[in-house]
């Protein structure tokens, strides 16, 4: 039971990250990917958001409307 304890927390734990990025890339500031450093850039596709890293480990397609 501990050990789904541990993952539970974990897992939020990285939403709560994934959840903080989002919000600063969305209000415009530079953020680096947790994997690799490099800036995590925004590309907006109709209604489609893009945020992605050149290398590819981040990755987030946003459906906006």
């Amino acid at each position: 039971m501990n050990d789904f304890k541990a993952l539970n927390q974990r897992q939020k734990d990285g939403f709560a990250q994934q959840q903080r990025w989002l919000k600063q890339v969305l209000a415009g500031k530079l953020v680096n990917c947790p994997s690799c450093q490099q800036t995590i850039s925004a590309d907006r596709q109709g209604e489609l958001l893009h945020l992605h890293c050149c290398k590819g480990c981040t990755d987030v397609v946003l459906t906006l409307g």
